[in-house]
Order: structure tokens, then sequence, then C-alpha cells
């Protein structure tokens, strides 16, 4: 019988050896076993089903590979011998249904928000392993976010440590299931910031962080009270991040220079910060946690000093008191700082008449705060300028933390009717709260503290015009640089009128002043730099300087 070539069977050799016999292969078979791995690790873990899944994962049947056929996976090749290349298919985890988080009736799952980091740069957790299970995608991201720049910056940490600190935020994040609650209030709060305010992920960050601080709340609650040693470390962080989290509100351009302080250490974040009845409570009761401490020196966490030394001189900053604790003594060397500043030609001309002209402020505590303001004003303009032996900007934000808080330190005369030298120093430091307002820690526009500074200065002023004659030219002349600084803080208020006329009374006694170059020199002697506030300065003089021509061309004019 003739054979029939239909009919022919082919023979393979197959070698049962586990050796790949390329690279190739070997990669192949790496790669089923990770997912091999994933699957199992994934199917152990208890999942909960919905009632219409009635077929759990465990009872599935194992999926088979469909056998192909071998003229498919072979080609035959009469001349060539050697054994036939065998195609394999890499085995690809099955998807598993996301389940969305229900809290209170909203699912937590967006729809519409499109994360900005795409899914191998993110500090995503495929099994979710976390304490807090079901996290949605968009609350890796926001977290991710305030990891690698927020945090850092508002910690004013050095930069060499950054990398290890953010290694020990996220292991407190996996470890603690209330610590990962506060760090997803504080980034949320972070990325509204960003949002625009039409955006329509709004809501839903907004609902993420309201749901995360009442647990946060809670499981503190609970543990102080079911715990006889509390994890103080631990809560001290937890209430920190959810009692200081970041303003809403964005900033109007302004028409004049900003200072390069008014974004270090974020402080442009915590600007528009909403300071409501519940909110100072808060605070109050995250002080109240850190009594049995020793205070802010007692924290556990060193770096963390910084940040509430910052948090408690904004928010006396803001409602216009004293702050609630004393600069930390880990903190005393910023009082000292930038004795030994390298200067450089400009610099080095600017130093030898700032501060000349605050000779004649007896009170002690004024006159250190003056004088470190403006060493911390010499280190802004190097840094500005970007000079070789500039200071960092993390001394620069410590320094001029120090010098804002013991301005915020300094209490008004108790006296109705103060005397000539409780009323020179009075408006002495109301005026260095405007400049540091405008310079070393400007709070914004919007937040609106020039408006209370410049009716508060307006006040002290006419109190120390209704008093002595002013003799001395020293105190003439700073008596223009606070009517200077209070008419720049009072620019497009009602106060403006009043703080011009005045300041064209004083350009008509002192006609030097008359002039712009001359005007200027004078305002260097006190606390002055020229690149935030000249622009200012010079609509305001030259307002005034117009009313005084008026004024002397009218007066020397012969009546008819």
């Amino acid at each position: 019988m003739a054979s029939d070539p239909r009919r022919e069977f082919l023979f393979l050799n197959q070698s049962l050896s586990s050796t790949p016999r390329s690279q190739r292969e070997k990669e192949l078979q790496d790669a089923d076993r990770r997912a091999h791995a994933a699957r199992n690790s994934r199917l152990k873990r208890p999942i909960p089903q919905a009632e219409d899944e009635a077929v759990s994962s465990s009872r599935r049947p194992p999926k088979r590979l469909s056998r192909r056929s071998v003229d498919d996976d072979v080609q035959q090749d009469s001349d060539d011998s050697t054994l036939p290349v065998i195609r394999q298919k890499l085995a690809v985890r099955p998807k598993t249904p996301e389940r969305p988080q229900i809290v209170h009736g909203l699912s937590l799952v967006p729809k519409s928000f499109t994360s900005t980091t795409s899914l191998g740069q993110a500090n995503y957790d495929p099994f979710d392993t976390g304490p807090v299970s079901g996290l949605p995608p968009f609350i890796y991201d926001i977290l991710e976010h305030s990891y690698r720049f927020v945090w850092p910056a508002v910690l004013n940490q050095d930069p060499i440590t950054t990398e290890r600190y953010e290694v020990v935020r996220r292991r407190d994040a996996q470890e603690i299931p209330f610590i990962l609650h506060a760090q997803i209030v504080n980034a949320g709060g972070h990325r509204l910031r960003l949002l625009p305010a039409n955006h329509q992920s709004r809501s839903l960050v907004a609902r993420a962080v309201s749901y995360h601080e009442r647990k946060t709340l809670e499981a503190v609650a609970d543990i102080v009270q079911k715990n006889p040693m509390p994890p103080w470390k631990s809560i001290i962080l937890a209430l920190l991040l959810v009692t200081w989290p970041a303003g809403t509100h964005e900033e109007e351009p302004s028409r004049y220079p900003v200072s390069p302080m008014a974004k270090a250490q974020n402080l442009h974040l915590f600007s528009n910060m909403e300071l409501t009845p519940g909110r100072i409570q808060q605070i109050r009761r995250f002080y109240r946690t850190l009594e049995p401490l020793g205070g802010i020196d007692g924290s556990p966490l060193p770096d963390h000093c910084h940040v509430f030394s910052l948090a408690d001189t904004f928010v006396s900053t803001r409602l216009g008191v004293r702050p609630l604790w004393p600069w930390p003594n880990k903190l005393r060397y910023a009082c000292e700082a930038f004795k030994d500043l390298v200067l450089d030609p400009r610099a080095f001309q600017l130093s030898l008449v700032m501060g000349r002209g605050f000779s004649c402020v007896q009170n002690p505590g004024l006159s250190r705060a003056l004088m470190l303001a403006c060493r911390v004003t010499l280190g802004v303009d190097l840094y500005h300028r970007k000079a070789p032996a500039a200071p960092i900007i993390r001394d620069i934000c410590t320094v001029r933390n120090a010098v804002q808080h013991q301005l915020c330190s300094l209490d008004p005369p108790l006296d109705l009717v103060p005397s000539h030298e409780d009323s020179l120093y009075n408006m002495v430091r109301l005026a260095a709260l405007i400049y540091s307002d405008l310079v070393l820690f400007p709070l914004g526009e919007s937040v609106s503290i020039k408006l209370q500074l410049a009716y508060d200065l307006r006040k002290a002023l006419e109190l120390f015009f209704t008093g002595e004659t002013l003799e001395e030219q020293m105190e003439r002349e700073l008596t223009v640089w606070c009517l200077t600084m209070g008419a720049m803080a009072a620019h497009g208020t009602v106060h403006q009128e009043w703080y011009v006329m005045q300041l064209s009374r004083s350009l008509r006694e002192d006609r030097r002043m008359l002039d712009w170059i001359l005007f200027q020199t004078l305002m260097s002697h006190f606390l002055w730099w020229d690149y935030v506030l000249q622009p200012r300065c010079w609509d305001v003089w030259n307002e005034a300087a117009q009313q005084s021509q008026i004024h002397l061309e009218g007066s020397s004019s012969p009546s008819p």
C-alpha cells in the first residue's frame, strides 16, 4: 500500500531538562514564576464579594492553555535536523474587579479624576497591603506629591536627610492606620490648593479629606482613652497633620514685586488657612497635648520644632496675639545667626547704613528684634541676587521665623495715654511688623493683616503727634519711616489719605526729602529692601510730594 503523506506522523524528541536554552526563555520562565506567585498570594487573602458572585476565587477551575496544532508551532524543514523552537505564552494575572470604598453613600473611586502620576512612578499598592484597605488610586497620587515635595519643605528639613525622612513617613503610614488617615488629610489639603476653583474633582477630594479627618480624630481619642501610655510621638504627628492643612484661596497677582520669602517653607500654602472657631479650638487641643511633654521643646521629633514654631508664629500673626509658646531652645541659635555673613560689595554697603536710625529705640526686646531683622534682610538680599556666599533658604527661614516670633511677642503699651518712650516703642513695633509682612514673613494680600496693622499704626501715630514736639532729628526721621511703612500698608484703603497727608507735612518740614534720591537714602537707615519696597514707596512718595509742591507754591504766591 502506498503511503499517504497526509497521514504521516511527526515525532518530536523534546528535552525534559528545565534548563533554559536561551536568555529569552529564561526571562519568560521568571515572568511565569512571578505571575504564579502573584496569583497565589492574591487568592490566599480573603476578598469580600457581592452576593451575585456565588463562585469564590478558590473554587474557580484552573485555566488550561489551549493545545495548538503542531503545524502552527513547528515549522518543518527537511534539510534542517535541529530541534524546533516551541513558542510559549506569558501567563497573565487575571484581572480582579476593584471594590469602590463607600463613605456614607459616597464612592471614593473617582470617575473623572485623572491621576497626574503614571502607574509606574507613583507609590501604588497593587496587593492592597496597607493598614487602610480599599484606597483609590488618586489617594496614592496626592500622597506621593506630598511625600516628595510638600512635607520636606514645610518641615524645613536638611536636603541631606530628606530621603531618609521620606522613608520614615512612608513606613509610618504602612504601620499606623491613623497616621495614614492624617497624611491623607494633609495631602488632600495641598491638592485642593492646586486644583482650580471649578475643577470637577474638588468635591471628591474635599469629602475624602473630611472623612479621613474624622477617622484620625476618632482613632486618636480612642487610643488616649484606653492606653495609659499612649504613643505620643505618633499622636502629635497625626494631630499636626490634621490641624494645619493648607489654605484653599488663590492669591491674586500683585502689581508690585513679591518677596522670595513668600513661598519659602511653603508659607504661601498656609497664608489663607481658615482660622474658624472650630480650627482654633483644634489648635488649642493640640497645644494641650504638648503640655505633658514640656511644650515644643519636649517634642520627640527634632525636625518638627521648625513646623511647630512656624505654626505658632503664623497663628499669632494672623490673629494679632502673642505666640502661645516661647521660642524653642532647640532653635535658639537662630537668634544669634548671620553675624558672620560673607558680604559682597553691594551687601556690604547696605550693611553700613541699615539699622543706624534705630539708635533712639530704648526697649531692649525691640532693639534685638530690629537688629536680627537687619541681618536676615542681608541674607535675603544675598539669596535673591544669587551671591556666591549666600546662605541657604533653610537657614533664612529659621531666622525669619525667629524675627517674626520676637515681634509678635512684644506687647503694646498698657496705658491709655502712654509716655513718649512708650509711644515711640509702639509705633516702631507696628512699623516693623508691616516691614516683616512685606519682606520677611509675607502672608499675601488676601489675608488683609496690613489693613489692621495700618489702623493700629495710625492710632499710635496720632497719640505720638499729640504729645511732645519732636525736637531731635533722629526721632523726626524715624517718624517719617513709620509713616512710609504705614502708607504702603494702607495703599488702597480708607487710611491712605491720612498717611499721605501726614507724610506730605513731613516733606514740607524737611525739604531735603522732596528729592527722591535723598528720601531713599534716609529710608535705607532703617529696615529697608529696595527690591520689594522701592516700587511701593515711589507711588506713596510721589503723591505726598505733589501735595507738598502744591502747598508750597500756594503759600509762596503773593496775595492779590
